[in-house]
């Protein structure tokens, strides 16, 4: 190979190359074998083939501009710098949380009476139909508990802020402490829980019967279909009657 070849090879790789010493004014120069073998000892240097000092090293191929005459080792450097600039980062978008559930309910809530406590569920938003509201009237008839007219319901609504985050043990939270303060103002007995909202949100403390169990606030909850689906199928008027007709004696 050629000494100048070889020699810009080494330096584009960062070796440092080696020659024999000539005295001063000697006319003799490097042979081709020495100057490819190696360096004289006495000069306290490598010896042997230069190919063995650099085989650790990566092979680089060059292409045809890059080889001497054309351009030098700083060409290469610009190369690579032109070419890590040249690529073009992805820009990776990161991963969607989604929003957590919102439990939204709304329970209707009617005292005609001191002992008991009519606890309706609603879909949120919404208010009971008039249909619904003259059945829940003959129920409350039948097992004397109403002595007048029906009363406006009152509306307990979770989350109690319109676009308020709030989950189902809010929801549980919000009505025991509703029972709790409402058994303080106006003690009540017994609490008919109407529909399958209720049977999620009212956790009794103790279980008496399939369809009742003992609330915190010491009323007793009686678990019955809502008014809408006894107001849709006269079985669920059935199953109503037989859970509660017990208080038509008092």
């Amino acid at each position: 190979m050629d000494v100048q070849l070889r020699d810009w090879y080494l330096a584009a790789l960062g070796v440092t190359p080696y020659r024999r010493r000539t005295p001063r004014g000697s006319k003799r120069e490097l042979s081709g074998d020495n100057a490819q073998d190696g360096v004289d000892s006495a000069a306290g240097t490598l010896t042997g083939p230069v190919d063995r000092v650099v085989k650790n090293e990566a092979h680089v191929p060059l292409t045809a501009a890059e080889m001497p005459g054309n351009r030098s080792s700083e060409g290469i450097a610009e190369r690579s710098t032109s070419t890590l600039e040249s690529v073009e980062v992805p820009d990776v978008a990161a991963p969607e949380v989604p929003a957590a559930a919102v439990y939204r309910s709304r329970i209707a809530c009617w005292q005609p009476v001191a002992d008991v406590l009519v606890l309706g569920a609603c879909a949120p938003g919404q208010i009971p139909e008039p249909a619904e509201l003259v059945l829940l009237a003959n129920i409350l008839r039948a097992i004397k508990r109403l002595p007048g007219d029906l009363p406006a319901p009152e509306f307990l609504d979770w989350p109690p802020t319109v676009g308020a985050a709030g989950d189902v043990a809010g929801a549980r939270i919000n009505l025991a402490m509703f029972l709790a303060g409402r058994a303080k103002v106006r003690p009540f007995q017994w609490v008919l829980a109407m529909g399958d909202g209720l049977t999620e949100l009212l956790v009794p403390a103790q279980h008496l019967l399939e369809s009742r169990g003992l609330l915190e606030c010491g009323a007793t909850a009686i678990f019955t279909p809502g008014l809408a689906a006894m107001a849709a199928d006269p079985a669920c008027k059935a199953a109503t009657w037989a859970a509660i007709r017990f208080l038509e004696n008092g």
